[in-house]
């Protein structure tokens, strides 16, 4: 039952996305910001709970039956790596080059060329964190760099310039920035990149079911695909970013490129956050 609950929670985005794109002339800015913020912080926190307690129970049930059947197979691992949902040495690199090469596949099949990218800084960090939080926030930022990159040199003979990721961890804090030579923000646009239904991208028809990737709801990377191209990508980033006290800022050099830097705490297992619902 909490199952079909959690899958609930996704299935509503892809409707809200484009209930307010359509509606976005209607509401004020701010009016619009404020509510859909506080509606995701809810789902973040309700889906939360809800799989942590799912993934706790496959977990204790693996280790108290012999052979158990279980979906999440990875958390009966006997090195006891995670609990729960949480992945107590989450490695960054291996989650940063799952990412940029799923964006890669993606770019590949839309645009029929994608970018290289390029790791460095420190790339043997781990922490504590949300696998899918941080799959859906790289995800998203790595397909904004990734676009750029490929417009860029658009009707021209220039190579791609590649994407460059960079890792850093402090005492308690991880950084991951996402460079690009994209051309930058306009001017104009900038101070509306984090504004819900905010896109350059262009639609084609929101009724053509080709249109919408399917997910199965299993975490939430697949909003990711399901609201692509309907402004609430950076917007909702921001969010999972911020949840566990991180940020995202996003740095223009216009006419050159675009610094995303995301900043992430390892999650504190000894200290039970704020869950906001």
């Amino acid at each position: 039952m909490l199952a079909r609950q959690s899958k609930l929670l996704l299935d509503i985005m892809p409707q809200i996305a484009r209930g307010f794109y359509e509606c976005r002339h209607y509401f004020r800015p701010d009016d619009r910001r404020r509510f859909l913020d506080q509606l995701i912080k809810m789902r973040i926190g309700l889906r939360l709970l809800t799989s942590q307690h799912i993934a706790l129970y496959d977990q204790f049930h693996a280790k108290t039956t012999v052979s158990a059947p279980t979906k999440h197979a990875v958390l009966a691992d006997p090195t006891h790596r995670h609990q729960g949902i949480i992945d107590n040495q989450l490695h960054v690199t291996d989650m940063v080059h799952i990412c940029a090469q799923s964006v890669q596949a993606m770019c590949d099949m839309t645009f029929g060329d994608s970018p290289s990218f390029i790791v460095d800084g420190q790339t043997d960090v781990v922490f504590r964190y949300i696998p899918s939080h941080l799959d859906y926030m790289l995800t998203e930022l790595l397909k904004n760099a990734f676009c750029a990159s490929l417009k860029s040199v658009q009707d021209t003979e220039n190579e791609i310039p590649p994407v460059i990721i960079t890792v850093s961890k402090g005492d308690s804090r991880v950084a991951i920035r996402v460079r690009d030579q994209g051309g930058g923000i306009p001017s104009q646009i900038h101070d509306q990149v984090f504004d819900y239904s905010f896109t350059t991208t262009k639609h084609t028809s929101f009724d053509d079911p080709d249109n919408v990737v399917p997910s199965d709801g299993s975490n939430c990377v697949a909003d990711a695909n399901v609201i692509s191209g309907l402004g609430f990508g950076l917007p909702m980033t921001k969010i999972y970013a911020e949840y566990f006290g991180g940020m995202l800022n996003i740095v223009s050099l216009e006419g050159y490129g675009c610094d995303a830097f995301l900043e992430l705490p390892s999650i504190k297992l000894n200290r039970t956050p704020t869950i906001q619902i």
